[in-house]
């Protein structure tokens, strides 16, 4: 999907203002960059800058259009700089994955060296940032600590006003004329600004080519040479102004699988400033290595924050008295079925336990109980239920059924020559080289093998009025009880949680399930409302998934 961001930006500024004098782009030569201003990039890529027409903006008829790719591309306007006044700028959000924002940057040293506010239409919020070696983070409002801006309707495909006023150390951010919050930078100084040329900066962190138009008007003042006010049209993230990035440090265990949840903790590291030491599971520890880690440490924790890839062992360290409770902004949205009731964890980003299905084969299962039809003898898959959501399944089963109907499907399932393999990829694989007619898997794995063009399709169970539906397994976060770290721990929390990564996750191989409604999944990546899931409870899961262990041992022959 394109990103597209039609603005007006307007600046002014408190002192020495002289007749006002309208500085545009209509009477600059289409198709090229516009003269006067420099591109450049905060970051990594390359931006592209052309003046085109549009009859759409405020102000007709040319516009600026950004279409290159890059972290942060940037369009410098040269020669001013005020120290006190107000900027403010008029943007459209259209489109965009990861975000749709509108925002300024004043008192900039350079392309690495600025406060920022914007206003995102994905994230519904509005947040201020300062930005020191191109890293950034979100400024503490006057009297709250902590938090993320504030949240507030940014609609898309409606114009929006967003204004800083400015003077020495203290902002005052207002949105569609309305008052939103005062921050004072209390620990540092100004940012310098003896710098050059206003910047409009566009975060292009997407995987398609960006499209950005600017329409801006300013207003002649007589100042000093050299502001920095920047458009922002889509964001990534801020570092803290008072202390280097070495100096702020998030300590995380990790049970999702590290192709996917890396990318996710480097753009916190790279949008924060905050660094992140992480502490992967291995593929044969599945979910349990980092989780028995972390009971190990209960009484001196060494990590801040646990990464679960499903909410069952979230729920073990709440029993275990491992995690504390944490309510955070960015879990406004998601299902309180997704949530513990005590704050102790909060779901994000689900997979759903599917049934993969190689499209030879003569047997077509509607739901689980197809592992023990005679026509299916010797001819199914299951990963060994020891480990990983294979665990998670079967103490649903157990917990929906009882006990005894539980053990009696699983022994008929063995009986029935069922093949087991070490991990779900393995049984994925098994379907799809036709050495097995069908297995239960994780939608990641049958997404994946679908876009890998293998013959297979996928069939979500137990979906008829009876059935038992599909166990859906969204990923957890939990703050970790005496953690080393407790702030930048909750800021981490935050950000997992947010709409962004929710975004990121379901466009990623991963292929998982939002759990914020309203954002955009793939094809091939189901919406929650059109899934019949389990009506089991996860901290029941928790409690007969170590329940069961006797008996999974026993079964699986260890």
């Amino acid at each position: 999907m394109k990103t597209s961001i039609i603005a007006t930006f307007v600046m002014s500024a408190t002192t020495a203002l002289a007749a006002g004098e309208t500085v545009n782009f209509d009477d600059m030569k289409t198709g090229a960059a516009p003269s006067g201003w420099t591109a450049t990039e905060t970051g990594k890529g390359s931006g592209k800058w052309s003046v085109e027409k549009d009859e759409s903006a405020p102000s007709k008829p040319n516009v600026l259009k950004q279409s290159g790719q890059a972290t942060f591309p940037v369009c410098l306007k040269n020669d001013t700089n005020p120290k006190d006044g107000f900027v403010e700028v008029k943007f459209k959000p259209i489109s965009g994955k990861e975000d749709q924002a509108g925002g300024v940057i004043w008192r900039a040293k350079d392309s690495n060296n600025y406060y920022i506010a914007r206003a995102n239409a994905l994230e519904n919020n509005v947040v201020l940032y300062k930005t020191v070696n191109g890293k950034r983070s979100p400024l503490d409002i006057v009297g709250r600590k902590g938090g993320y801006g504030v949240k507030e309707t940014v609609a898309p495909g409606q114009w929006h006003t967003l204004r800083v006023e400015f003077a020495g150390n203290k902002f005052s951010l207002l949105f569609d004329g309305k008052k939103l919050f005062d921050v004072e930078d209390t620990c540092s100084t100004i940012l310098p600004t003896l710098a050059n040329n206003l910047k409009v900066v566009k975060g292009a962190r997407i995987p398609s080519p960006l499209e950005t138009r600017i329409q801006w008007r300013t207003l002649k003042m007589n100042m000093p040479k050299w502001i920095h006010l920047v458009l922002i049209l889509l964001l990534a993230g801020v570092l803290n102004s008072c202390r280097s990035a070495s100096s702020n440090t998030v300590v995380v265990y990790v049970s999702e699988d590290q192709v996917f949840s890396e990318p996710i903790l480097k753009d916190f590291e790279r949008e924060t400033g905050i660094t992140v030491k992480s502490v992967f599971d291995t593929e044969e520890s599945k979910s349990t290595g980092v989780m028995n880690r972390l009971i190990a440490e209960r009484d001196n924790p060494q990590a801040d924050v646990y990464w679960a890839n499903e909410p069952v062992r979230a729920d073990l360290l709440k029993q275990r008295g491992v995690s504390t409770p944490y309510i955070s902004h960015s879990a406004e949205g998601i299902a309180d079925q997704f949530k513990d009731p005590d704050h102790y964890w909060t779901g994000f980003s689900a997979r759903a336990r599917l049934l993969l299905v190689n499209t030879k084969s003569t047997i077509k299962p509607a739901g689980v109980m197809a592992y023990n039809d005679p026509s299916a003898k010797g001819r199914a898959a299951i990963a060994n239920p020891l480990f990983g959501t294979t665990t998670d399944y079967v103490a649903a089963l157990f917990t929906m059924w009882g006990d005894e109907r539980g053990r009696t499907f699983m022994n008929e399932m063995k009986n029935n020559g069922v093949k087991i393999t070490t991990s779900n990829g393995e049984s994925a694989d098994f379907v799809a080289a036709g050495q097995v007619d069908f297995s239960l898997v994780d939608s990641d794995d049958a997404v994946n093998r679908k876009k890998q063009g293998k013959p297979v399709e996928i069939v979500y169970p137990d979906q008829d009025p009876n059935g038992l539906g599909v166990l859906i397994l969204p990923n957890a976060v939990a703050l970790i009880k005496g953690a080393p770290h407790p702030k930048d721990g909750k800021r981490l929390i935050d950000y997992l949680l947010s709409k962004s990564t929710e975004r990121k996750l379901a466009f990623a191989d991963c292929a998982q399930i939002p759990l914020h409604a309203g954002i955009d999944t793939p094809p091939e990546v189901r919406r929650i409302e059109e899934i019949k899931a389990m009506r089991v409870g996860y901290a029941d899961l928790a409690r007969k998934m170590e329940a069961i262990q006797p008996f999974l041992k026993e079964w699986a022959g260890q």
